[in-house]
């Protein structure tokens, strides 16, 4: 295949990923649109701003899971960044996801990771470890719902999908896993593999931190409902369900930047399937107020990390402490 063929195809592709891109936002917003036209009289609908007010505190804690992950991992591989360090490089690289192209995050929390002293292997391995740990975890607290009698009835079979997405999630989670994993990526970038791996009794603050970063973000989801609608505690389990769910395959979805769309269509679909009491419209209103309070908080830690990164000096590095796995 010739440069020309190639750029003709990458650009088909480019294409076809904007319009489905598009397709998918402009299905979203004819679902909220129908189920907000289903509100009679507006002045009625008035959110309890404290709730509002605890679902970003959730969300802002979401944020600090993944930093505390981060610094742990980094820790693990035997990087010792200070806490000022790694709230620039857990938090700035992070907008770049709003980029069309995904890569742009990673890329960036590497090159961070690099300017403080850490080997360019490691902080390759350390990223994408971090961001298995976030991806299967986040797959394994939505597996359950995979196999509930209401997805079964609609997607028959989807029990035997969910033992098996199990089955990965338990497997990759394990370092050893992870780790091969990464070494196979940085022999694709010819970069040279890492010599020893971090133990799992290691990895476990990073594998906990990504456990409460989906706890976080269905407490955020369970008070922003909370807001608008009497909902009862014990939804918080299947909230925090659906929200690890929409939002790691949103982030798979690798079409729309943020998983913009997919996150909120998911969220819609779940939403009326485990909860069909709560009001549409409550749902539509919830999905839009969860974006915007996501994007509003990621934007404020960006801006609190530039920050802490500016204010840092320059002579600060991160040294590897000898015995560490590299």
């Amino acid at each position: 295949m010739n440069d020309q063929q190639s750029n003709t195809r990458a650009s088909i592709i480019r294409v076809a990923k904007i319009v489905l891109v598009l397709v998918i936002l402009g299905f979203v917003a004819w679902v909220i649109g129908r189920d907000l036209s289903k509100v009679d009289d507006w002045s009625k609908v008035r959110p309890n701003w404290w709730w509002v007010l605890l679902s970003a505190a959730m969300t802002f804690s979401s944020g600090l899971c993944v930093l505390v992950s981060y610094r742990t991992l980094v820790f693990a591989y035997g990087g010792r960044p200070s806490w000022r360090q790694m709230c620039a490089i857990a938090w700035i690289p992070a907008v770049g996801k709003y980029l069309p192209l995904r890569i742009w995050a990673l890329m960036g929390a590497v090159m961070m990771l690099r300017q403080i002293g850490i080997p360019a292997a490691v902080a390759v391995g350390v990223v994408l470890m971090m961001d298995a740990f976030s991806v299967a975890m986040g797959l394994l607290i939505a597996t359950p719902l995979l196999a509930h009698p209401l997805v079964q009835a609609k997607f028959p079979g989807m029990a035997v999908v969910a033992i098996v997405a199990a089955l990965i999630g338990l497997v990759v989670l394990h370092p050893r896993i992870s780790g091969s994993l990464v070494n196979v990526a940085l022999r694709a970038m010819k970069k040279p593999p890492l010599e020893r791996l971090p133990t799992i009794g290691q990895c476990l603050p990073s594998i906990f931190s990504a456990f409460l970063q989906w706890v976080c973000a269905g407490l955020a989801l369970f008070a922003m409902l909370r807001a608008f609608t009497p909902i009862d505690a014990s939804n918080i389990p299947v909230l925090c369900a659906i929200a690890a769910g929409a939002s790691t395959l949103g982030y798979l979805s690798l079409i729309a930047p943020a998983g913009a769309g997919v996150r909120e269509a998911l969220l819609i679909f779940s939403m009326k399937l485990f909860l069909p009491d709560i009001p549409d419209y409550v749902v539509a209103v919830c999905v839009v107020m969860l974006r915007l309070q996501q994007t509003l908080i990621e934007v404020a830690q960006a801006l609190i990390g530039l920050w802490l990164k500016r204010s840092t000096s320059r002579g600060e590095t991160s040294t590897l402490n000898p015995a560490s796995p590299q």
